[in-house]
Formats: structure tokens, C-alpha cells, sequence
């Protein structure tokens, strides 16, 4: 059980750094704000989303939702604001990579 939980953590600690070193690369040499960037980035994050929805079954519990009549105006300003939050911390992570090193936006 140990070494599982030991090789998720280092393949996460891998990934992370790998996208970090690649963001900072990606910040110097693509022409594109850093708005552009974010959005990009989001935008590629989709069908994995979808993908991993589908599979946990998210579109039933949403249609549920709707049936129950939870899905009102409450619903989605906290889900606007959650959006909110999210684009200005990925906004803050790419300007903070680009501004720092890559080791220094890790630590």
C-alpha cells in the first residue's frame, strides 16, 4: 500500500515540475498574453474533463439537479465566483512563473 501512495506522489511531483519547467518555457517563447495563455490552457483541459465526468457519472447527478430543482439563480453566481477565483489563480501562477524561476514558483 506504502509504495503505491510513494509512486503517486512522485509521478506527481514529476508531472508538476515538468509543467512548471515547461510553463516558464512557454512564457518566454509563445506569442500570446498572458490571458491567452490561461485560456489556452483551460480550454485544452476540457475533453480530460469530460472524459473523467462521463466516467463518474456527472451528467446524471446534474440532470437530478435539475429535476430537484437545485439549479437556481444561488447556483450559478457561487459557481461564477468559483470561476472567477480559478481564472485569477491561474492568471497569478503563469504571471508568477514568468516573472520567477521555476523553482522559485515551486517552493
Amino acid at each position: 500500500r506504502h509504495r503505491v501512495d510513494d509512486a503517486a506522489q512522485v509521478s506527481n511531483c514529476v508531472a508538476t515540475s515538468g509543467y512548471v519547467l515547461y510553463l516558464k518555457h512557454a512564457t518566454q517563447s509563445i506569442d500570446l498574453s498572458k490571458f491567452g495563455m490561461v485560456f489556452y490552457n483551460n480550454l485544452l483541459s476540457l475533453p480530460l474533463l469530460g472524459i473523467i465526468a462521463l466516467m463518474h457519472g456527472e451528467p446524471a447527478v446534474l440532470a437530478e439537479a435539475f429535476e430537484r430543482g437545485a439549479i437556481n439563480l444561488n447556483f450559478f453566481l457561487v459557481n461564477a465566483f468559483a470561476g472567477s477565483l480559478g481564472l485569477m489563480l491561474n492568471l497569478a501562477s503563469v504571471w508568477c512563473v514568468s516573472a520567477t524561476s521555476a523553482t522559485t514558483y515551486a517552493v
